[in-house]
C-alpha cells in the first residue's frame, strides 16, 4: 500500500512539476528566449519526466510477476498521457529537438499496443493519438506498424487519424485503406462504430 501511494504521488508530481516547467517557459520573454530555444527546454523536460522512475515495491516475492508488470506499465502510461496533455494544452513551437522526442515516446507506445490487458493498450492508444495531434507526421510514418493494429484502436485514436488524414488532404488514398479495413473488421472492431463511421462521412464530404 506505502509503495502504491509512493508510486502514485511520483506520477502526480512528475505531472504537476512539468506543468510548472512549461509555464515558466511560456511567460519567459522572447529577448530572454527565442521559440527554438523554448521549444528545445519543453521537449527537454518532457523526456526528463518521462524517464523519472516510478518507485515499485522491491520486497515483492516474485519482482517480475504479471501483476508487477502491469502495474507499473499503467502508472507509465498514465504519466505520459498527463506530460503529453500539458504539451497540448501548450502548443509549444516545433523543433528537431521537440520532435526527435516525441518519436521516441511514440516508439515506445507501440511496444504496449499488444499487452493483454485492455488498458495499457488503450492508454497506449491515447497517447498516440496525442502525438499524432502535436506533429503527425511521427505517428502517419508508423503507419506500417500501426495499420495491422487498428482493428483493436481507440475510438479516439481513429477519430484523430480519420481528421488527420482528410486534414492533411490525404483523402483519396485513405478512402482506399479505410474501407478496405471496414470491410474486414471483425464483430465489435471500433473501425465500425457508429459515430466513427458519421464523422469519416462528414470528413469525407467536407
Amino acid at each position: 500500500m506505502v509503495f502504491a501511494t509512493l508510486a502514485f504521488l511520483t506520477v502526480a508530481c512528475a505531472i504537476a512539476l512539468f506543468e510548472l516547467c512549461l509555464a515558466s517557459l511560456s511567460a519567459a520573454p522572447t529577448s530572454k528566449l527565442n521559440d527554438t530555444q523554448k521549444s528545445f527546454l519543453g521537449a527537454h523536460f518532457l523526456s526528463i519526466f518521462e524517464r523519472l522512475p516510478i518507485p515499485a515495491d522491491c520486497n515483492e516475492v516474485d519482482p517480475d510477476n504479471q501483476q508487477r508488470i502491469v502495474r507499473l506499465s499503467l502508472l507509465y502510461l498514465q504519466k505520459l498521457s498527463g506530460l503529453l496533455q500539458h504539451v497540448l494544452d501548450k502548443t509549444p513551437p516545433a523543433s528537431d529537438a521537440l520532435s526527435q522526442t516525441l518519436a521516441a515516446l511514440a516508439t515506445t507506445c507501440l511496444s504496449f499496443l499488444d499487452f493483454d490487458h485492455h488498458q495499457i493498450p488503450d492508454l497506449a492508444w491515447y497517447s498516440l493519438s496525442q502525438i499524432m495531434q502535436l506533429d503527425f507526421d511521427i505517428v502517419l510514418g508508423m503507419m506500417e506498424h500501426i495499420t495491422p493494429r487498428l482493428y483493436k484502436a481507440t475510438f479516439t485514436f481513429l477519430q484523430v487519424l480519420v481528421i488527420t488524414n482528410f486534414k492533411i488532404r490525404n483523402g483519396v488514398e485513405f478512402i482506399k485503406q479505410w474501407s478496405g479495413m471496414v470491410n474486414t473488421a471483425p464483430e465489435g472492431a471500433k473501425l465500425c462504430d457508429d459515430d466513427l463511421v458519421y464523422l469519416y462521412g462528414i470528413e469525407r464530404r467536407g
